[in-house]
């Protein structure tokens, strides 16, 4: 009797441990269950991610490829009007210089022709409002001159140089910070140029101010007399 109820007891000790693995290996395999959905839910996460990225990186390629044509746009536009400021100038300065010339050949033909004992004034007197008249105009002239050169060094600022355009011309494909790069490039050199320029033309207004207030004393002593 006792050990049929040893044996019985064993028995029933091995059915609940039965029971107790079958139950963990239920659970065991809900939890993989919920383990494989995560992780299917964290792939398409993910995957939403990326596409998110891509399409933010396409956006902003966009937006600097708009940027750049109007960039573009703008640079040939400023660059039209300097050429039209450049010819205008360039009729400018022909124009003071034919002036320059036919004041000298005015004066010269005044000198030869002019009876002395006609003159009011001092020889040394004319001499001196001739001489400052001609470095007036000479400074209008070196001042316009100056102006044509700036514009002309804007154009060619905007113009990459051979190793940018070489650089920019192997990419078949250049990305938009590279493009950006080139235009910083050439932006930079152009920074460069105008300043150099700025004080060129400030010199020659300098020259320009201080001529033109000799002329006005020169007159003004000429009238006195």
């Amino acid at each position: 009797n006792d050990m049929s109820s040893a044996a019985d007891d064993l028995k029933q000790k091995l059915e609940r441990a039965k029971v107790t693995i079958d139950e963990v290996q239920f659970k065991s395999r809900q939890l993989q269950d919920q383990l494989f959905q995560k992780e299917e839910i964290i792939g398409e996460l993910q995957s939403q991610i990326k596409a998110l990225q891509v399409g933010e990186a396409m956006m902003k390629a966009v937006k600097y490829e708009h940027h750049l044509a109007q960039e573009a746009d703008q640079h040939r536009s400023e660059l039209l009007c300097a050429r039209q400021e450049a010819d205008r100038l360039r009729l400018d300065v022909a124009s003071l210089q034919e002036k320059l010339q036919d004041l000298k050949t005015d004066k010269d033909r005044e000198r030869a022709t002019a009876p002395k004992q006609i003159l009011t004034l001092p020889a040394a007197v004319q001499t001196e409002v001739v001489v400052h008249q001609d470095e007036f105009l000479a400074a209008k002239i070196l001042a316009l001159q100056c102006e044509i050169e700036h514009l002309t060094a804007r154009k060619d600022s905007r113009t990459p140089d051979a190793a940018q355009s070489k650089n920019c011309a192997d990419l078949k494909e250049p990305s938009s910070k590279k493009k950006m790069s080139c235009i910083f490039l050439g932006l930079q050199s152009e920074l460069q140029d105008l300043q150099v320029l700025n004080e060129k033309l400030i010199q020659a207004n300098r020259r320009l101010l201080s001529a033109q207030n000799q002329h006005t004393c020169a007159v003004t002593n000429e009238n006195v007399r």
